[in-house]
């Protein structure tokens, strides 16, 4: 799905020019995805007001046990009932169905984009608007951040609950052969701020280091297809990195999907 294409829909999805932003927490892949949504936010004009009728929720797997769910369905269900409310493209994993149910009862007005097709499925379950909807991070802004790529190969495999290897993780630690590039930064709740712009600069000057990439950390593979490295992306522990790259990176021709760890 093209930047344009995922920016239109996100914009078709929005009812007013003035928006109340709720950041997602993470780790640096989601300083990507609020980077991009800083551009998106830019690009479609809109003005940010915490006292807005509509309301944006930050996205990513944030609404999967693995993640801050918790914390992040506290502040959803403390929007008002009468705000209408469009969380950007996301990842669920089905673990809260009476929690999502209640979110689409107290909220007629929830719009779920789906970044691949299981995650659309439990949305239209659970009664809640679905749109599908590719990952903001192809919207983000590259060109200001190309320099020449580098050689080395780089084997980023995550370091938390979400890994589907855990064994295979622990040997490459133990090799020193591992860099989680994702948690190499603090985990914060990414607002649209500067810290999040140093973030999200930092973690892709380092992949231009690099010519190709082992990983299963989801937006490692898409920076790193979109600049060109070969790319060997790996499942995790639930359909997000394979649902993913079927919904949005089998056009890349430098992207092989693996099949899980033997």
């Amino acid at each position: 799905m093209k930047a344009e294409t995922i920016i239109s829909i996100i914009g078709e999805n929005i009812k007013s020019i003035r928006v109340q932003y709720v950041a997602n927490h993470g780790n640096a892949g989601d300083a990507i995805i609020a980077q991009a949504t800083a551009g998106i936010v830019e690009r479609l004009g809109l003005i940010l007001d915490d006292d807005a009728n509509t309301v944006l929720v930050g996205g990513g797997g944030n609404l999967v046990p693995f993640q801050h769910c918790g914390s992040l369905m506290e502040k959803i269900n403390k929007i008002p009932a009468d705000k209408s409310v469009v969380m950007l493209p996301c990842s669920l994993d089905g673990s809260y169905p009476a929690e999502l149910k209640k979110v689409s009862q107290f909220h007629p007005s929830f719009t779920v984009l789906c970044r691949e097709e299981v995650t659309f499925r439990l949305a239209v379950n659970a009664g809640l608007n679905a749109v599908r909807c590719s990952d903001v991070a192809f919207t983000l802004d590259l060109p200001k951040f190309s320099i020449p790529i580098g050689g080395n190969h780089l084997t980023a495999f995550r370091g938390d609950s979400e890994s589907a290897d855990r064994v295979r993780l622990g040997t490459l630690n133990r090799l020193g052969k591992n860099q989680d590039l994702s948690l190499m930064f603090e985990q914060r709740w990414w607002t649209l701020d500067e810290k999040t712009e140093e973030v999200a600069m930092a973690f892709v000057s380092f992949l231009l280091k690099f010519a190709s990439v082992d990983t299963d950390r989801l937006h490692v593979a898409i920076i790193s297809a979109r600049l060109g490295l070969y790319v060997r992306f790996w499942p995790n522990g639930y359909h997000k990195n394979e649902g993913v790259f079927v919904a949005s990176l089998t056009e890349f021709p430098n992207v092989r999907f693996m099949t899980p760890f033997a």
